[in-house]
């Protein structure tokens, strides 16, 4: 008798969880919606450039935006755009892809940067998919000469060089060192806010050695660091020599 009760009741509760109204199983596979984004590229050149060039991006989609039905409005997608290092790369909120077209163009503009190198990505968003572009590379500026020359007369006189540099330096500032050595003796230190060449003065040494024919040698090296003197890096030195001591008195 229990195991006919005992079926009873089950088959009681299965008709009452069917008079719920509980929905069927299905064994049909689920909606699923189609990816749209392909990838997000950034062009750089194949030489590292500085830090305030302008780039140019593509987001790329896997097929064209859809035509409208006719006598409908176009509907522009807009894929959601944001930077992985704002304080080196910025780019539009947003980039739209009008129907028909399969990819939409965008700029990067880069700041310049007090380290030696720097690197960021740009991250791609439409709805619940993501994509990252490639690394893109800029580098801080690299002081390219020292020009300038005491002369004929090393008498003691300030003589003025000029360190050119190849990129702009950072708001933030750099800190540009001048190191004589030789008969020019001295060291000069002075900030670049935002140019691509600094002076500065370095007192030289008279040149009376006795000998008309002597001549007196000197070297200026250059040498960069960051406005905070965390970073240093190398520079570039001007060797020369002046002379003629019969011009110096005795």
């Amino acid at each position: 008798m229990r195991p006919t009760i005992l079926a009873c009741a089950v088959v009681q509760v299965c008709f009452a969880v069917s008079a719920l109204g509980a929905p069927p199983i299905s064994t049909k596979p689920a909606l699923v919606v189609p990816r749209q984004l392909e990838g997000i590229v950034v062009h750089e050149p194949q030489s590292r450039p500085c830090g305030g060039a302008t780039f140019v991006g593509v987001v790329v989609f896997r097929q064209p935006v859809p035509l409208p039905p006719p006598g409908a409005p176009n509907e522009v997608v807009m894929v959601s755009l944001q930077s992985e290092r704002p304080d080196v790369a910025r780019v539009p909120e947003v980039v739209r892809i009008k129907p028909g077209e399969q990819a939409g163009r965008f700029e990067v503009k880069t700041q310049p940067v007090a380290s030696q190198y720097s690197s960021f990505r740009i991250v791609a968003r439409l709805a619940n998919e993501r994509a990252e572009s490639n690394v893109v590379n800029i580098r801080g500026p690299r002081i390219t000469s020292v020009a300038g020359s005491p002369g004929v007369n090393c008498n003691g006189e300030k003589v003025t060089f000029t360190v050119s540099l190849d990129c702009p330096a950072p708001p933030s500032g750099l800190r540009l060192r001048l190191n004589g050595s030789g008969m020019a003796y001295g060291s000069e230190s002075v900030a670049v806010t935002g140019g691509d060449s600094a002076s500065e003065k370095l007192t030289f040494s008279r040149c009376c050695l006795g000998n008309v024919y002597a001549s007196c040698p000197w070297s200026v090296h250059a040498s960069l660091t960051a406005g905070d003197g965390s970073v240093r890096w190398g520079g570039a030195s001007r060797p020369g020599s002046c002379g003629q001591p019969d011009n110096c008195p005795n």
